[in-house]
């Protein structure tokens, strides 16, 4: 019996031993299971924040106009010039501090006579793709386009957009 009293502590000592290795071994297992796991949601992240901006508008507001004599012309256009569609969903007018409700306000509000002739879209509410251009006034009444563009610093336009997605 002495020699299995001996033999005893060497096995529990080899278990002891195997049990220190896979306690070790489970610790580092589960230090590189949260690494992993940080990775993967720093990832998902990553690619939902891309998603997000893979489609996201960018609407710039512009005025284009000529004075020639034969063929004068002013309009404002809308594009969309980001990637995705943009869903306008209001738009300000504004002659130099005073809001403006209609484009006949505006010319009216700059000195215009009250007859004068010109085009206009709506804007608001509406969905504009990528890469279109749409024009949302437009005038080639020769008097009216030398006002609007000798008045152009008074006038100020603010679009409120987003994105549908």
């Amino acid at each position: 019996m002495d020699k299995n009293e001996k033999s005893t502590p060497a096995i529990e000592k080899a278990f002891l031993r195997i049990s220190i290795y896979q306690t070790v071994l489970a610790v580092v297992g589960m230090f590189i299971a949260c690494i992993a796991l940080f990775a993967a949601l720093n990832e998902a992240d990553s690619a939902r924040k891309q998603q997000t901006a893979s489609v996201l508008p960018e609407l710039v507001f512009a005025q284009s106009f000529n004075l020639a004599n034969e063929a004068p012309r002013f309009s404002f256009i809308a594009v969309n010039n980001g990637i995705g569609p943009a869903r306008v969903r209001a738009m300000r007018l504004s002659v130099g501090d005073t809001t403006v409700t209609s484009w006949r306000e505006m010319t009216n509000t700059l000195g215009a006579k009250p007859d004068v002739i010109f085009g206009q879209s709506q804007i608001a509410g509406r969905l504009i793709p990528s890469a279109e251009t749409i024009t949302v006034f437009e005038t080639t009444d020769s008097e009216l386009v030398t006002l609007l563009v000798s008045q152009l610093e008074k006038i100020k336009v603010d679009l409120c957009y987003c994105s549908v997605f």
